[in-house]
């Protein structure tokens, strides 16, 4: 599976952290005992800002389920048609060269899905094949991906595409007052994210570590046609690789060449900033960023 670009879109209304903060207070004045709490919650998130569905003095005149999935159903088409249309521009592809459209969302429900809507709107082929996925939450990336990459193996030369669409302001409890709905209410915006892959032009995989041993066991798993590297700056110059999982230990061996400070029990958190500034489109990293706060490195930002 290729990746061949990866979109995102939001919508247009953007709210500080801070000034979100002084609207929950006011909503919350008379319902929350300790306010400071909620102050704390919110900056202990490490959130600058977010995109809302909405403009921020409208939610607390939601009327209710009904109301709020009616502007999911909206909003959600719009953000997704956005994302959609900047994917398939920078990719070179129209509408009509989509042959699978793989939609994950949990926000919201719609009948018919946002990605029947989409297929109207942006005049794809009638034969395209929609595959809406509901339920996945913060795992739908992954699980998406992974259900494009079966559907490529099984048709090489097809375009598949994976558009998740998520409005969590949406979902707002102003009722709740338990942890779980502080914290959530703090962390989370909207948006929509968009990643065609391609079955074809397959490229070559490759692995990099600085034991043989361990370069030994990636070509018995992969294959022995993979491309072998003890520095992943040269494999990834070399190789030009569309996505690269960071799968190393909680704690490497000194000296780390050239690599960032491997010597920290969360090394794999500066590969990953290091990886994608070297220009990779997608970076999977298997353990958390950072131990803490403190340690947490400087680089790009993820969703």
């Amino acid at each position: 599976m290729k990746i061949a670009n990866v979109e995102t879109a939001q919508p247009p209304h953007y709210y500080g952290q801070e000034a979100l903060l002084e609207e929950f207070k006011r909503a919350w004045a008379k319902k929350h005992h300790n306010l400071s709490r909620v102050e704390q919650l919110h900056k202990a998130v490490m959130v600058g800002g977010r995109y809302l569905a909405l403009p921020m003095e409208k939610y607390l005149e939601l009327g209710g389920f009904t109301e709020s999935n009616a502007h999911y159903i909206r909003v959600g088409t719009d953000v997704g048609e956005d994302a959609l249309r900047k994917a398939l521009d920078a990719a070179g592809l129209k509408p009509t060269d989509v042959d699978a459209l793989f939609f994950v969302s949990v926000t919201g429900i719609a009948t018919p899905s946002i990605d029947a809507r989409l297929v109207n709107r942006l005049g794809m082929r009638s034969d395209v094949k929609r595959i809406p996925i509901f339920g996945l939450g913060c795992v739908a990336g992954a699980a998406g991906l992974a259900r494009v990459h079966d559907y490529l193996k099984s048709y090489p030369d097809h375009v598949a595409v994976l558009l998740s669409v998520e409005l969590c302001s949406l979902t707002l409890q102003i009722q709740d007052l338990s942890v779980a709905n502080l914290i959530a209410s703090g962390l989370f915006g909207d948006g929509a994210a968009c990643v065609i892959a391609l079955g074809h032009d397959r490229a070559a995989s490759a692995g990099a570590d600085l034991l043989p041993e361990k370069r030994e066991a990636f070509a018995a798993k992969w294959g022995e046609d993979v491309a072998l590297y003890e520095d992943y700056e040269a494999m990834i110059k070399a190789e030009q690789p569309d996505l690269v999982a960071i799968c190393t230990a909680s704690c490497l061996p000194k000296p780390a060449r050239r690599c960032p400070d491997l010597s920290r029990p969360d090394a794999h958190a500066d590969l990953c900033c290091a990886v994608s500034e070297l220009g990779v489109p997608l970076v999977f990293c298997e353990k958390v960023r950072a131990l803490d706060f403190q340690t947490r490195p400087a680089g790009p930002r993820t969703a």
